[in-house]
């Protein structure tokens, strides 16, 4: 499923390298993605961004080292990051490297449903709004998932793939570049960062950037 069979109806997501770590872009208008408990916040976007992470660090106005160990040694609370845009994704993301990656219409629903499931929702069935994510028309919810040493955000991304039938294996992708020497194997297409195309995006970016791998 991961990649399709030929002739076999397929969907391509985007896995997008900020740095330490990589977001998976999705087209907002699919059926399994418009499921999402979110998809209706980010209703004039036609792809919606996903990163996933430790809560403190991720969303802390100043990170440090001390968020970073805290994060790898003890288990906390982790968060979603989601961001809407419309446009070419490799636009949207001039600086950062592109992997696309086509899924069959069942691996995609797959994919779709796991990130979906790891939604925090309140009694009422409602995404958990924590406040305005790191850059663009973006925002931070509550997950269900809890981070930890064996379960970074690089591993989180590898297990969503591999539950849409992708050929990675979470356990040995603690890093962004482990995630994606995996990845690289079934995608379709790599496109390299763009250099001088756009000033380096604003201090958000780059603390979305460093963020906990």
């Amino acid at each position: 499923m991961c990649p399709p069979e030929a002739g076999e109806p397929a969907e391509t997501v985007h896995l997008v390298v900020h740095g330490w770590h990589a977001g998976i872009v999705f087209p907002r208008e699919r059926e399994a993605v418009l499921a999402w408990v979110v998809a209706r916040e980010f209703a004039d976007a036609h792809y919606l961004e996903v990163g996933w992470g430790d809560r403190d660090f991720y969303q802390a106005q100043e990170p440090h080292w001390g968020l970073a160990v805290k994060a790898v040694l003890v288990p906390t609370a982790s968060v979603l990051h989601v961001t809407g845009f419309s446009g070419p994704v490799a636009d949207r993301f001039p600086g950062s490297e592109v992997v696309d990656i086509r899924l069959s219409s069942e691996a995609f629903e797959r994919l779709s449903g796991h990130v979906g499931d790891s939604f925090a929702t309140d009694a009422h069935g409602r995404a958990i709004d924590l406040g305005p994510g790191l850059y663009g028309q973006s925002r931070f919810y509550l997950s269900r998932d809890t981070y930890h040493a064996f379960n970074t955000c690089n591993v989180w991304t590898a297990r969503a793939l591999h539950a849409a039938g992708c050929a990675t294996k979470p356990a040995a992708a603690l890093t962004v570049d482990a995630l994606l020497r995996q990845v690289r194997a079934f995608a379709v297409q790599r496109r390299r960062v763009r250099r001088g195309c756009e000033a380096r995006r604003s201090r958000e970016l780059a603390r979305d950037a460093v963020a906990v791998p």
